[in-house]
């Protein structure tokens, strides 16, 4: 699959369709497009008042359905002069064993400065004292590396379950690199107002006038130069 981003005049739009047509059916690819909406765009600059439809998804066929019809997703704390896409395709399913750990690819890091820390002692005391003590491990004095191997590495396992269990319960987490350290409460403000502004903006049918899009318009800005500033 692949997303893309095309900026062309209007007089070039026909020709620009018809390559991208011709290739797609030179690769075998199908152009996934939008429902005849004539509220429906993908890019926008407010300064000038301009909406096009810019952005575009294509995939294999395999991928391809009668209900792969890609969605515009107009989000309030989205500053980009670019909304956000989204489609739902089904994956074939002699793929899915080669998708990888996605696990492994979205590490997250735990946010101790905003831990109940109380709540994860608690957590971390309950769930040891329920772990079950080696004791024939602990009383053995022969030379016996493979003797209790076993039983000392469900032992190990049990106290990472534990540790993992009480930071799950009470330490929020971050993506790495998505973490602002900079962010502070007044910007959660100003992001949910926009947030606010933009769904009722959203309800009203996505007005290209008048005082509900004057609002919608005035708290992104603050939001942005809030963003800016910090």
């Amino acid at each position: 699959m692949y997303g893309g981003d095309f900026h062309v005049t209007e007089s070039a739009r026909n020709e620009c369709s018809k390559l991208l047509r011709d290739f797609c059916s030179l690769n075998r690819l199908c152009w996934l497009l939008y429902e005849n909406d004539d509220s429906c765009y993908t890019y926008h600059c407010d300064g000038n008042g301009h909406y096009s439809v810019l952005d575009y998804f294509f995939c294999s066929p395999q991928m391809s359905a009668d209900n792969n019809v890609p969605s515009v997703l107009s989000d309030g704390d989205n500053m980009s002069d670019h909304c956000a896409i989204s489609v739902t395709v089904g994956i074939p399913a002699a793929c899915k064993n080669n998708t990888g750990d996605f696990s492994r690819q979205h590490c997250s890091k735990l946010l101790w400065d905003k831990a109940n820390i109380d709540g994860h002692r608690t957590d971390v005391c309950n769930c040891l004292s329920r772990i079950k003590l080696l004791m024939e491990a602990l009383q053995c004095r022969e030379c016996c590396d493979k003797t209790h191997q076993v039983g000392v590495e469900k032992y190990y396992i049990s106290i990472i379950n534990c540790l993992k269990t009480a930071a799950y319960n009470n330490v929020p987490t971050s993506r790495i690199g998505f973490h602002k350290y900079w962010w502070t409460p007044e910007l959660d403000d100003l992001k949910q107002k926009c947030i606010d502004a933009t769904q009722i903006w959203k309800t009203a049918g996505k007005p290209r006038s008048g005082e509900i899009r004057a609002t919608r318009l005035r708290c992104k800005y603050q939001y942005k130069k809030a963003i800016k500033d910090s």
